[in-house]
């Protein structure tokens, strides 16, 4: 069976890995990048780069877009230039990024209406996984598109699991956030804890690794969190932008949710002092003394102690 021509949009952290397993699975690839550098190592395995979204629809099957937000997304995809205004009927386009319920149905609707066909498939694993091929991938829209773009999605993940109705992806998706980001305020709350108790946090790793509170994502996080280097998987103004979008969506019924709003104004913290493109693990960072400009500033500081 002839392989779907794939067209990727948004050749970022997590999106030039992803495009890179579609390519190493053998199917046909362009892309678009918004920065045209960030192409660069397409270029150089022969991958049509197109100047817009629209034109490189044209060649397209498939269509993916990894960016960041509600209006990244429909600028890449719904404007005049974007990926809706190039592509046949028919077409499958993917959206990739963290963008909430809401606005995936808004695309999905919009792109109807224009006979094409949308799924909603944000991704969990951060860096490391995308570039192994093994992320968790959260997919909303028909289930009939699902079966069609499926392998595509494969490509780039080892759990594919289909959610329900268009905005299902990017329900699971910020209840997935939700947790990572209380759960790193947690942790780093335990280990300070420890410090003022007078242990160590070295001895927080050693010994309470595989007690049932400590989760497989705690034990991925400690060792950075001991140690002060803080490698970049998920930066701290990705992940505050997909609380924000879990507040704006918790206002819709009825329950509190007061750990998550008080972990959103702690990752906004984060990047007022200059750690928006920081690892969010630098959370720590944050709970250890007042914050200051002068000492916490710096784009690429990986660092601390």
């Amino acid at each position: 069976m002839e392989k779907q021509r794939v067209g990727f949009i948004g050749l970022g952290l997590m999106g030039a890995p992803m495009a890179g397993n579609i390519l190493r699975k053998g199917f046909p690839l362009s892309v678009y990048n918004r920065t045209p550098e960030k192409a660069e190592q397409f270029r150089r395995k022969n991958v049509p780069f197109y100047q817009t979204p629209k034109e490189l629809a044209g060649n397209c099957d498939v269509i993916i877009s990894m960016v960041t937000g509600p209006s990244d997304v429909k600028e890449v995809i719904l404007e005049e230039d974007g990926a809706a205004a190039g592509a046949e009927k028919g077409t499958i386009i993917i959206d990739m990024s963290t963008i909430g319920p809401a606005a995936a149905r808004e695309v999905e609707a919009t792109l109807a209406k224009k006979g094409m066909d949308f799924l909603d498939a944000p991704v969990t694993g951060s860096t490391p996984k995308a570039i192994s091929g093994e992320l968790t991938i959260f997919v909303g829209g028909e289930r009939k598109v699902f079966d069609c773009a499926k392998n595509v999605l494969s490509a780039m993940g080892t759990n594919v699991f289909y959610i329900g109705p268009s905005g299902s992806g990017q329900a699971i998706k910020l209840v997935n956030n939700l947790l990572v980001g209380e759960t790193l305020v947690a942790l780093a709350e335990g280990m300070l804890l420890a410090q003022r108790l007078g242990l160590s946090m070295d001895q927080v790793e050693q010994f309470l690794a595989d007690v049932p509170v400590v989760s497989p994502y705690m034990k991925m996080k400690m060792p950075g969190l001991v140690s002060g280097r803080y490698p970049l998987a998920f930066s701290v103004s990705n992940l505050q932008k997909d609380l924000k979008l879990a507040l704006t969506d918790s206002h819709s019924g009825a329950g509190e949710f007061p750990i998550l709003e008080i972990a959103e104004k702690l990752y906004i913290r984060g990047k007022e002092t200059g750690l928006a493109d920081e690892d969010i693990s630098t959370v720590i960072e944050l709970l250890k003394k007042p914050v200051s400009h002068s000492n916490m500033a710096g784009k690429g500081k990986k660092e601390y102690n």
